[in-house]
């Protein structure tokens, strides 16, 4: 009983930290406030899904001293049910703040696979597309009954000093539950 009871608290406790990174829009306090308004969206092609169930995260501007237009991509939602809302720049008493884009909605934001996830694939990473640019790395998804790699790709960070701290599989309780990446 005492052990059923420990790791249902280890349960809870992966569920949260997991879940406070998600669903939570707000400006950070580290975002520039920005004179000028964001100039209108550019038009985006968007190409093929790369496979089912993939969500199109779209381009956005970024203040870097300039404007910059941040591309949109393809990706594959961290939880079933997650749903993407998109970030937003919003007028305030300094101007304006960009609000970060989140995945929220769709239950307790994890799962518990029973078969351990393969290495880690080595990728070939290019040089950086733009000044400033953050890798982040691919990693391996469990599709409901095999492992799938998503590939890594480059991002823009939030704000000036975000590090990112990668996802991982960690093991829990006889299987291996999701720990989402997550922004700092």
């Amino acid at each position: 009983m005492a052990r059923t009871l420990v790791a249902f608290a280890v349960l809870c406790a992966v569920a949260a930290t997991i879940g406070a990174g998600y669903g939570t829009a707000r400006a950070d306090e580290n975002s520039p406030w920005v004179a000028s308004p964001p100039p209108p969206l550019q038009y985006e092609a968007v190409p093929a899904m790369p496979g089912p169930a993939y969500v199109w995260v779209a381009g956005h501007w970024q203040w870097a001293g300039r404007w910059v237009w941040i591309p949109g991509r393809w990706q594959y939602p961290p939880y079933r049910g997650a749903r993407w809302v998109p970030g937003r720049w919003v007028r305030g008493a300094y101007g304006w703040v960009w609000v970060a884009g989140y995945w929220a909605g769709g239950g307790p934001g994890y799962a518990v696979v029973a078969v351990s996830p393969p290495p880690p694939q080595v990728e070939v990473i290019g040089p950086p597309p733009f000044v400033g640019a953050v890798w982040i790395a691919g990693y391996w998804r469990w599709a409901g009954a095999r492992w799938i790699w998503v590939r890594g790709f480059w991002v823009r960070r939030p704000w000036p000093r975000a590090v990112w701290v990668p996802g991982r599989w960690v093991a829990r309780g006889g299987g291996w539950i999701w720990a989402a990446g997550y922004w700092r």
